[in-house]
């Protein structure tokens, strides 16, 4: 009995597996995105709040969810993302900078 459930859960998971490509489970893939042409920096920059979220496991509990995104001289674009996690009674904190153009791409990250 136990051989035949074993037997029958493989195949189910692996399907579940190869169909379930994010954390969200939806149909098919992610479409395809473009970017917008002459994209204005300053008018995204500052401080922008989460209102609505789904669970995403690198965040874990964290509420007052924001990121500040600053334009730097260079013409990259720094990306600080915040949460407070009231159970460790602590605040992560993750530095990003991103370019406006081509592919390169850095990250830095504490906690």
């Amino acid at each position: 009995m136990m051989i035949m459930a074993c037997t029958l859960f493989t195949p189910v998971l692996l399907v579940m597996v190869k169909v379930i490509q994010g954390q969200v489970a939806v149909k098919g893939h992610c479409p395809e995105v473009t970017t917008v042409d002459n994209f204005d920096v300053s008018r995204y920059s500052g401080v922008w709040y989460e209102t609505k979220r789904l669970f995403f496991l690198i965040e874990g509990n964290g509420i007052c969810v924001n990121a500040t995104y600053t334009p730097q001289e260079d013409g990259t674009v720094q990306v600080l993302n915040q949460n407070y996690n009231p159970e460790q009674v602590s605040t992560r904190k993750c530095i990003h900078i991103g370019w406006l153009n081509g592919l390169r791409r850095h990250s830095r990250c504490c906690v």
